[in-house]
C-alpha cells in the first residue's frame, strides 16, 4: 500500500502543471456531459469558506475532478486545513496568484491530507483532489491563534452558524472560546454545549454586555442557555473547570416573548429534557472504554484491523473528534437513503465487536452487556443524525 500511495503522490504532483490545466480547458466542452460539480475547479469558481472550524462537504465526481475553496484572512493566523472521510485525498495551498505554498497527501488521518501553515492576511485557496478515488469527503479549515482554536474575546470570535455543531477545546484551563451568532428575526435563542468537559457559558449582546450565564442545564455538566432575542449579533463565551474538549450548538425555538427566557439558564426552555446526541454518548461511553481500551490495539494506521475504521490514540489532542469522524464517515457510507435503522455499516460494527462476521480481533463486547447497549445506542443515534443530514 505504501508503494502505491507514494507512486500516486508523485503522479499527482507531476500532474500539477498539466493535469489540472487540462481540466480547466475541458470545462466548456466535456463538462456538460459530466455530473454536476459541487465546487469549482479553479480560483475563479472557488467556494468561499464562510465558517472556520465547520466541516464543508464535498464530492469528487470524476477522477479528474478537483474542488477549490477560498480562504479570506483578515490578519496573520495559523491555519489548519484537513480532509476527512474514506477517500485518498491530496491537498494544495495556493496564494492569490495560484502559486503553491504547501501540499500534502497523507498527513492527516488514514489517507487524508492535512496542511498547517502560518499566513499573513489576504486571499488563499485550497485544492482537493484524488488520484484513485471518487466520492464524498469533508474539508475543514480551522484558525489556530497561537495554539488557540477560538478567540478569547467577542472581537476575536468564531462565527457559529445556526443549527451546526462546532467543536472547541479549552486549553489552558483559564482559556475562553468565544463564538458569534447572527440572528435575523425576533425569536428564542438556545445555546448549549456537549461533551466530557464541565463547561460554563455567557450570552452577550452586540455591546458585549452579559445577558445570561449558566453552568448547567444540559447533559453531563454542560450548560444550556435560552433567551428571547431581537435581530442582531450575539456572543457566547465558553469556559471550563479544566482543560478539555466540547461541542457548541446554537439553534432557534419559538418564544412567547421577553418573559419566556430563563435569566439563569437553569434547566433550559420549559420542561423539555436536553436532547441526547451521538457525540454525547461517544465521549461519555465509547471513546475511552471501547475505542481506546480495545479498538486502537488493532484499528490504527499500519495496524492489523480493517482499514474501514482507523483510529488514533489518546496521545493525539484531537483524538475524540478524529475518531468520532471515523465512525461518522463509515456510518454515512452505509446509509441507503431510507430508514436509518437499515444502515448496513451499523450492523457490521455491532457484529464485529461481538466476535461475529469473521472479526480478526474476536469477541470484544459481550452481547447484552451495558457496553454493547451503549455502542448500539451511539451507532443508532449517529445513523439517525446522518439520515437527517
Amino acid at each position: 500500500m505504501l508503494g502505491r500511495v507514494n507512486t500516486d503522490r508523485r503522479a499527482w504532483r507531476l500532474a500539477g502543471g498539466v493535469g489540472f490545466v487540462t481540466v480547466g480547458l475541458l470545462h466548456g466542452a466535456a463538462y456538460a456531459q459530466e455530473p454536476a460539480d459541487d465546487h469549482g475547479n479553479d480560483r475563479l469558481d472557488s467556494t468561499r469558506i464562510e465558517h472556520y472550524g465547520v466541516s464543508q462537504t464535498g464530492r469528487l465526481e470524476t477522477m479528474g475532478d478537483r474542488d477549490v475553496f477560498r480562504l479570506d484572512l483578515q490578519g496573520r493566523a495559523e491555519i489548519e486545513m484537513r480532509s476527512s472521510g474514506a477517500l485518498d485525498t491530496q491537498g494544495r495551498l495556493l496564494d492569490s496568484e495560484g502559486e503553491v505554498l504547501a501540499e500534502d497527501d497523507d498527513g492527516g488521518t488514514d489517507l487524508n491530507f492535512r496542511i498547517v501553515q502560518t499566513l499573513e492576511g489576504g486571499v488563499y485557496y485550497v485544492e482537493v483532489a484524488s488520484n484513485m478515488d471518487v466520492g464524498d469527503y469533508k474539508m475543514t479549515a480551522r484558525i489556530r491563534r497561537a495554539g488557540d482554536d477560538h478567540g478569547d474575546t467577542s472581537g476575536a470570535s468564531t462565527l457559529l452558524p445556526l443549527g451546526i455543531r462546532n467543536t472547541g477545546r479549552i486549553a489552558p484551563a483559564d482559556d475562553t472560546d468565544t463564538f458569534r451568532i447572527e440572528v435575523s428575526e425576533t425569536t428564542g435563542l438556545r445555546v448549549s454545549t456537549g461533551g466530557p468537559t464541565d463547561t460554563a457559558g455567557e450570552l452577550r449582546d452586540s455591546n458585549d454586555a452579559v445577558l445570561t450565564m449558566s453552568d448547567h442545564g444540559a447533559i453531563q455538566n454542560n450548560f444550556q442557555i435560552e433567551r428571547h432575542v431581537e435581530p442582531g449579533t450575539y456572543y457566547v463565551h465558553v469556559t471550563a473547570a479544566a482543560v478539555g474538549s466540547f461541542t457548541v450548538l446554537a439553534e432557534l425555538y419559538e418564544s412567547d416573548g421577553p418573559d419566556d427566557h430563563d435569566d439563569h439558564g437553569d434547566e433550559g426552555h420549559g420542561e423539555d429534557e436536553p436532547e441526547e446526541s451521538a457525540w454525547d454518548v461517544f465521549v461519555a461511553s465509547i471513546s475511552q472504554p471501547i475505542v481506546q481500551a480495545r479498538c486502537v490495539n488493532c484499528h490504527v494506521a499500519d495496524g492489523t484491523g480493517s482499514p474501514a475504521l482507523r483510529f488514533v490514540t489518546s496521545s493525539n489532542a484531537d483524538h475524540e473528534m478524529t475518531n468520532f469522524e471515523q465512525f461518522e464517515s463509515f456510518v454515512a457510507a452505509g446509509h441507503d437513503g431510507h430508514d436509518h435503522e437499515d444502515n448496513d455499516n451499523v450492523t457490521w460494527i455491532l457484529d464485529k465487536i461481538r466476535g461475529l462476521a469473521n472479526h480478526g480481533g474476536g469477541l470484544q463486547v459481550d452481547d447484552g452487556s451495558q457496553e454493547f447497549m451503549d455502542m448500539e445506542r451511539f451507532l443508532n443515534l449517529l445513523a439517525e443524525e446522518v439520515a437527517d443530514g
